[in-house]
């Protein structure tokens, strides 16, 4: 008898450790975007966002954490895409201007400035479309 009280009473301290640990965790990740909200660095936030862990491995908590850095991952990457890419347009944009032109990346150009009429450039300009210019 006093053996089963005595790993009901370890048990219990078991299960007190582990909702303490998930706990701790889910007070980490909720203060995370409270520290980016707050004005964390860009370099901060490119510094965490870059080396995500690896998926699939812990509890279902933890690949939900996983899951969240590698999405705030790639959309830092997506925005430094689109950054890059306005400033293609700009730079495309002042080329035409000093030509006398006009230059509209989802039309195409008026002028013979604009993107290039590959084969596939009207499909990718129809795919692409919703990104903007």
């Amino acid at each position: 008898m006093e053996a089963m009280r005595a790993h009901r009473l370890l048990s219990d301290q078991i299960r007190q450790q582990r909702r303490d640990e998930e706990e701790r965790q889910k007070a980490a990740l909720v203060a995370e975007p409270q520290d980016s909200a707050r004005g964390a660095t860009t370099a901060e936030a490119e510094a965490h966002s870059k080396a995500p862990r690896e998926l699939g491995r812990g509890s279902m908590f933890q690949r939900c954490a996983v899951l969240d850095e590698h999405v705030a991952a790639n959309g830092a990457v997506m925005g430094r895409h689109r950054e890059f890419l306005d400033e293609v347009h700009a730079m495309r944009r002042a080329q035409a201007e000093a030509a006398g032109q006009t230059y509209d990346p989802l039309l195409g150009a008026r002028g013979g400035i604009g993107p290039a009429d590959g084969p596939h450039s009207r499909s990718v300009q129809e795919q692409a479309a919703w990104m903007g210019p």
